[in-house]
Parts: C-alpha cells; structure tokens; sequence
C-alpha cells in the first residue's frame, strides 16, 4: 500500500491523528454511541483497552474521567504508530501503550490483515481465517498474556476488541 498522509481533526478537545478516514469515522460514530452505563466507584479507574487501534476509546475515557488509568494494547504496527502519536502529541497522562497482540503465551505471533500506511487495522487478526481479505498481508507481532499487565490491580472497566 502507499504511504498515506497523516490526516488530524479535534476530537474531544484533543488533536486526534489518522490515516485512514472512513475508519477513523466509523470508530467515532461507535464511540458517540458508547453506553453510559459505566460509571466507575473510583476517582482513579483502570480502563484496559485491548484492541485500542489509534486510540479513539482512550481519548473519550480520559474526558469522560480525567485522572483514569488506561492500558492500551495494540498489535498493528501502524495503528500503533498512530495510537503512541495521538498519546504523546497530546500529552496525556495516565495512558500506557503496549505494541502487542494478547495471546496465551509470551512472544511474537503473525497478525493477519490490512496492513500498512491507510490501512484499516480493524478486522487484523492473529487466526489467519479472521483477518485474511482481499489484499490483506501477514506480520509479526510482539504478543504477551493480559495477566502480567493486570497482577494486583482492580480493573474498573476491559475492552474486549480484538479478533
């Protein structure tokens, strides 16, 4: 795929950058419609995000609670880049980003899927039936347990978005 430019908007009063629009679009629309159910006990709560792509759901936890916590994994190199530049570019507190897919045991794994500059990470998948479409590619990826990342700490709320 060529390299695509690194498109921005504001989101959430922060600068939210992306490539892929129609992507970027649809994560937002998901996340306006996001359940206000969830209100966590705790001024501090822990959000694991697995399956964070560039980082929308953490952008709207960190303005709906402020002083949370969030965890975000990540396996798509690409949407890593983008999930660590939309972190940092805004300076947000709070927010460890982790480059790798979850698995039951610790190492690299092949992630299946669109890949690249503009790619549309949603979809990729460690099990090749899942991620594999029409001009998809295969990389590896760091992979590691959730379990190490959560030892003695009380999880307010995981997301699940991972194939």
């Amino acid at each position: 795929m060529a390299a695509s430019a690194i498109k921005k908007i504001r989101f959430r009063g922060y600068q939210l950058h992306y490539e892929n629009e129609s992507a970027t679009k649809s994560m937002i629309r998901a996340i306006e419609e996001f359940p206000s159910f969830f209100q966590p006990r705790d001024a501090e709560p822990l959000i694991i995000d697995c399956g964070s792509n560039i980082g929308v759901s953490a952008l709207e936890w960190k303005t709906r609670w402020p002083m949370s916590r969030v965890i975000c994994f990540e396996p798509d190199p690409d949407a890593f880049r983008l999930l660590s530049l939309n972190i940092e570019y805004n300076d947000i507190p709070g927010i460890r980003c982790i480059h790798a897919a979850l698995t039951d045991f610790d190492g690299t794994t092949n992630l299946y899927g669109d890949m690249g500059h503009g790619a549309d990470a949603r979809g990729n998948s460690i099990r090749p039936e899942w991620g594999q479409r029409e001009g998809s590619s295969v990389v590896a990826v760091p992979c590691c347990k959730l379990s190490r990342h959560l030892r003695g700490q009380n999880v307010s709320f995981l997301k699940l978005d991972i194939e």
